[in-house]
Order: C-alpha cells, then structure tokens, then sequence
C-alpha cells in the first residue's frame, strides 16, 4: 500500500511518508504532526481503480484500498476534541469509498457517520470525487448533514465525449451534465469546481469548442485547467497525435478568460448575501487590517476587521464587492 497524507508530518521522523513507502495498514496508531492546529486532511482511501489515459495514480498507489468508516470516525471526533474547526476527506477518487469494505458500504453513508461526531463543531469536506460516483444518496447526504459543506470538486477534464472516451474516463457529456443537474437539484446552494485538461492528445478545435460550452453550460464557480503532460507509463503518452505546445497554450489561455467571466458573474450574485465565513488567515500589518476566510461554499472573503483574529473562528460577514476569485465584505456578527 501507499499512502499519503498532505501536510502532515511523523512525529517520529519529522518527514511527509512518501509516495514509495509500502505500508501494510492506514497508519492509525502513529502520532501525526499537523501544520494547522484547527484545519486537517483525513485520509479515507488511497489508490484508484479508472486507469485514465493520461494518468499515472494506479500505477504508483496501486488500486483502490479503504480505511475502516470506524477509523475515519474515530480521528474525526479525535480531532474535534482537540478544537480542530474543518477536516477534508481525502481520496483520490473519495466518493468510491466503501466498494471493497466487508460488508460494503457508500460514501454518503460515512457522511453520515462522520456528520453524527463532526456537527456543529466541525465543517466536513471531501476531494476529489469522480463523477461516475456522484449518486442521489450522496446528493442527499451533501443537502442534509449540517457538517458537509456545500461545494463539491467533480473534474470533468474535458467538455468532448469524444475526448472522454479517449481519456477512457468512463462517462460522456451528458452524462457528466446529468451528474451536475442531480446536485444542483438537490442541493441548490451547491457550489460546483471542476478541473480540466485542455490539448489532450487528439483533441481537435472542435472537441476544444466543445470543452468552452461546457464551461458555459455548467458555470463552475471555479476550476483548475492545466495543459496537457505525458506521464511514464500511461497510455497517451505513446500516442503519437500529441497537440503542439503553442496550441495548448492559447487553449488554456482562452479556458481561463472565460472562467474568468463566469467566476466574476456568479460572484456578483452573491453581493448582498449574508454569509457564514471561517477565518482562515489574516494581514494585521496593513493600514486597514484585513481577514480572509472562506464560506460553506468554499467562497474566499476578505473583510476588515478591528481587532485580530484566531484562525479557524467563524464570523458572518455581508458580502460587498466581487472579482473572479473571491468576494469582499463587512463582518457583522460572530458567528
């Protein structure tokens, strides 16, 4: 087995496990290091069983293995103990979790367990889910635990079906649009993220045209977009229909113009709104000394304030000004 765990340290040793470690059992009897003494990544699963084309997570953590839901649960409440205020669970692809479990179980259903130790205390999240995975029990889940917030990160990677298959991703467009519909029925103050590759090996401009309407179709609040890399090992990286690097380049230029856009028009509708933001950081030396924090939707806000403040506080803030990367607003209450 391999396992990562993003920062954190062994207390032992002082240094990340690394990737290449092998290890027979999740580590849950090892003292860990945390960076931050109210915010951690709780590791769920490690591995992946989709065998993308471009990607080379199967071939270096192996296939899919689950911790035991009771010792997710356990470090949760674990946690919550000691004062932490917002944990992420963490997998590759997170929202396949229990398939391998004796007996089996789902995601949706370790939210609810995670939710019965974690609320009102602790905000849960989760990354990274894998489409194919996004279920009605995980929508309703997402909709109904007081804990789970209101965001989910679901990489779509391309906006082409054609594209997809090539990927071997294992859903089309549609299908993809099928998911997003599901979640924002169900949840309809969900805020949706995505990632996406643009000149992938065969991709066309008009797998690419398809790619922006996609963009414009769903209106992620925001998204990760990278060109195009050959990892060792992965199917694509042979293929011999690779997209010149100017080409990519301008894709991805002209991915993140119009993210741009989108990001900025869905940010002005939230001015005006109330929101509830957890204090992540703070610039105390300014002449108007300035917090930033994110809301339930993973928002970035920044706001004013009189006095500093400690990381991982909850304060509602009434939203003011928006840019395509995050609100601006005056605080007006503890939460």
């Amino acid at each position: 087995m391999f396992l990562k765990f993003p920062g954190i340290m062994t207390a032992s040793t002082g240094a990340c496990p690394s990737p290449g470690v092998p290890l027979d059992l999740f580590p849950d009897d090892i003292e860990l290091v945390r960076e931050s003494a109210v915010t951690a990544w709780v590791s769920v699963m490690d591995g992946c069983d989709n065998f993308c084309a471009f990607c080379i997570v199967p071939h270096t953590r192996g296939r899919e293995r689950n911790r035991p839901p009771e010792a997710i649960v356990g470090e949760v409440a674990g946690l919550r103990a000691r004062g932490y205020t917002e944990v992420t669970l963490l997998g590759q692809t997170v929202n396949s979790y229990g398939k391998t479990l004796t007996p089996p179980t789902t995601f949706a259903a370790l939210l609810r367990r995670v939710d019965a130790v974690a609320a009102p205390a602790v905000r849960v999240r989760f990354t990274t889910s894998f489409p194919r995975d996004v279920t009605p029990e995980l929508a309703e889940a997402v909709a109904s635990l007081p804990s789970v917030c209101e965001h989910v990160h679901l990489p779509v990677q391309s906006g082409s079906t054609r594209t997809l298959a090539r990927m071997a991703r294992g859903y089309s467009r549609e299908d993809y649009l099928g998911r997003i519909a599901l979640l924002r029925r169900t949840v309809p103050d969900v805020a949706l993220s995505t990632d996406l590759i643009v000149g992938f090996p065969g991709e066309t401009d008009a797998d690419f045209a398809e790619t922006l309407s996609l963009l414009e179709t769903v209106r992620f609040d925001s998204l990760f977009a990278f060109k195009y890399s050959p990892r060792p090992q992965t199917p694509a990286a042979a293929w011999p229909d690779q997209v010149p690097a100017p080409v990519q380049a301008e894709r991805l230029a002209r991915v993140h113009a119009l993210q741009a856009v989108i990001a900025l028009e869905r940010n002005r509708a939230w001015i005006g709104r109330e929101v509830e933001v957890r204090v992540d950081s703070q610039e105390v030396k300014r002449a108007t000394p300035l917090a930033a924090g994110r809301t339930r939707q993973n928002k970035v806000v920044h706001f004013p304030v009189a006095d500093p403040m400690v990381e991982g506080a909850r304060v509602w803030v009434r939203v003011t000004e928006a840019s395509p990367y995050h609100v601006k607003g005056e605080m007006f209450r503890a939460a």
